[in-house]
């Protein structure tokens, strides 16, 4: 679909696509009539765990297709790709994992199921730049932006006083510069985050 998207539209007409996969979003239900699961976890007796990581790669099969007709493509061309959390597995399969319940895990403990890759990939030389090893989906404007050596937005210019202080976030918690998650409710009480929020709700509610 991404691909019959560029080839319908004119030459040198800008096009940006927010695309949501929905293949490996689960639920993760097993028929061997309709789906026979290429990788298997040997010592496991979670066929959801089959099934995902079969789905993944699918996935990356496609993805290395994307990025090699892209990377022949005439127009300069980013790719942005990340995850927003960890399957749906079952609570049974993550207490196996961790060791313990969700209800017993410590708040970093928590967040690791909000951990996902991400990279940022261009068909044209772009900016280098010291992109974080951590980060969250709510930066990776910013770091496009930058990489395409365009100018920032308002937005951007006000995370510079936020990233450095919570360099991830979610809806849950942030995390401070020295690795500890908090609660949002309780970060929110630091104006410079109070500012950011606000900013970030006018730009999405109130243009």
């Amino acid at each position: 679909k991404l691909i019959s998207l560029y080839e319908e539209k004119e030459d040198g007409q800008p096009l940006f696509t927010f695309n949501i996969t929905i293949q490996n979003h689960g639920g993760y239900t097993y028929d061997e009539e309709d789906f026979v699961d290429e990788v298997v976890c040997e010592n496991y007796w979670y066929y959801q765990v089959d099934e995902y990581l079969t789905l993944m790669k699918i996935t990356d099969e496609s993805l290395e297709y994307l990025i090699n007709y892209f990377e022949n493509y005439d127009e300069p061309t980013i790719i942005v790709f990340f995850g927003d959390h960890h399957p749906s597995l079952g609570d049974e399969f993550y207490s196996e994992v961790f060791g313990k319940s969700e209800e017993e895990l410590l708040p970093d403990e928590f967040q690791l199921k909000y951990m996902t890759p991400y990279f940022i990939w261009g068909n044209y030389d772009m900016n280098k730049i010291d992109a974080p090893e951590l980060t969250s989906a709510n930066y990776l404007h910013s770091l496009v932006l930058e990489v395409a050596g365009l100018e920032s937005d308002l937005v951007s210019k006000c995370m510079d006083k936020v990233i450095d202080k919570y360099p991830a976030m979610n809806r849950n918690a942030v995390m401070t510069s020295e690795g500890q998650w908090i609660e949002i409710e309780d970060a929110l009480k630091d104006p410079d985050l109070q500012m950011y929020n606000n900013l970030v709700y006018y730009q999405l509610f109130e243009q």
